[in-house]
């Protein structure tokens, strides 16, 4: 069932270990401070936050905060923001779930459309014990099959008592026009409003974090974790089969396909190929065998080995690595790497005219000098650590489960024949 804040994050190295095993997998540190204090600095954090979207007392609230981690840090002799675990532990709390939300049974759910189309329509079951307390909770994203009803889909389709009993579904309901399901302006833009309401509303767990496609709608699934696939633990498709997708961008999002088809089975042997071994097919799998997948499998928030391919202008980044000036009609990509033992990041890849990197210190050692070499050519960095970039990297993307210090930008040079 639903374990401790605690519990879960000292699982986490392990689960990676087992589970990612493509993913190289940065040193995971023992968080130093204790659960309350991370308490009182989210609460601060989100003392900021509040001030910022209201544009009034900004640095007040941040003069509060630095001051609570400078008490903090008194007796250590390392700088706060190099003990990333605990920086992202207070990130956690400094969203506050203060109203009381509907657990243990169905509830239909509607949003307003950003893009300027109809309301996004979904349904939510919470488990019955369900307290922002005793999370977070995993989440499982969920993508109706064609005419079925978002509440439907999850009386109909989850009934697995200890899944219903651990994680949070939210069935989102796909637009009538199914050409659009898989662009930002219909079915995945839908899913990501889904997604954002979800985080606000309950204690998610940012490591478990599943989109789930059924029947007509698994290669919308696929899709979603393609374009942002630094936001999910992993796909789920069931009684369906996937779209042709290259493996690229699932080297650290795990996928299980609970039935699939010629292209499930053609991806699973792309993915072995690119030395991807993340990919489970079973076609015989039950609710069960996914609850059981589900409990198994966390994102890894760091992975020392990433690579990109964006198929649209969308998908312009994951984990600590964002592109900029390319054509997805080019087939641009880049494989990131980081070797903690030299410091150095090396880039590969064509079509890029731009790479964004970010930096913390689970990464690589922010003390120490970096060298990045982008295709070939070397750049050496001093970075120094940021809290107020830290704090609106996060406030800006709205991902509280991850954070960064700083970051630095590069040209990325086209390698010619020449060179290999």
């Amino acid at each position: 069932m639903v374990q401790s804040v605690k519990l879960f994050r000292s699982k986490t190295l392990l689960l990676s270990a087992l589970l990612l095993l493509t993913a190289a997998a940065p040193p995971q540190p023992e968080m130093v401070f204790k659960s309350r204090d991370h308490q009182k600095l989210g609460k601060l954090i989100g003392d900021y936050y509040e001030a910022k979207s209201e544009q009034s007392g900004i640095n007040d609230a941040r003069a509060k905060l630095e001051k609570a981690i400078a008490k903090l840090m008194k007796k250590k002799d390392v700088p706060f923001l190099s003990m990333v675990e605990d920086l992202e532990e207070a990130l956690y709390f400094s969203r506050e779930y203060k109203g009381s939300v509907p657990k243990g049974r169905v509830t239909d759910e509607s949003l307003e459309n950003v893009f300027d189309m109809p309301e996004v329509e979904y349904a939510v079951h919470a488990p019955k014990n369900y307290k922002a307390s005793n999370g977070p909770f995993p989440l499982l994203l969920c993508f109706t099959d064609a005419g079925e009803s978002p509440a439907d889909h999850i009386k109909k389709k989850w009934l697995e008592g200890d899944l219903l009993g651990g994680v949070i579904l939210a069935a989102c309901k796909l637009p009538d026009d199914k050409s659009v399901w898989g662009a930002i302006q219909g079915g995945l833009g839908n899913a990501m409003q889904v997604l954002s309401s979800m985080k606000r509303q309950y204690a998610i767990d940012g490591d478990q974090v599943f989109v789930v496609g059924n029947g007509a709608s698994v290669p919308t699934a696929v899709k979603l974790a393609a374009t942002f696939p630094d936001l999910f633990s992993g796909v789920v498709g069931r009684a369906g089969d996937m779209d042709e997708i290259a493996p690229t961008n699932f080297r650290n999002v795990s996928t299980f396909f609970a039935g699939g088809g010629a292209n499930c089975t053609a991806f699973e042997k792309a993915a072995k190929e690119a030395e991807i071994a993340n990919c489970t097919i079973k076609a015989d799998a039950t609710e069960a065998d996914i609850w059981e997948w589900i409990q198994a499998t966390r994102r890894n928030p760091h992975p020392l080995d990433v690579t990109l391919a964006p198929i649209d202008d969308v998908g312009r980044g994951a984990y600590w690595v964002t592109i900029d000036r390319f054509d997805p009609a080019e087939e641009p990509t880049i494989r990131a790497t980081i070797d903690r033992e030299t410091n150095t990041i090396t880039l590969v890849g064509s079509g890029i005219g731009g790479v964004n990197l970010y930096f913390n210190d689970t990464l690589i050692n922010l003390d120490e000098k970096i060298v990045v070499i982008a295709n070939g050519v070397r750049h050496e960095l001093v970075m120094t650590r940021r809290l107020d970039f830290a704090l609106d990297w996060c406030y800006e993307i709205g991902d509280r489960t991850r954070a960064y210090v700083n970051s630095y930008s590069f040209d990325l040079p086209e390698v010619t024949s020449e060179e290999g």
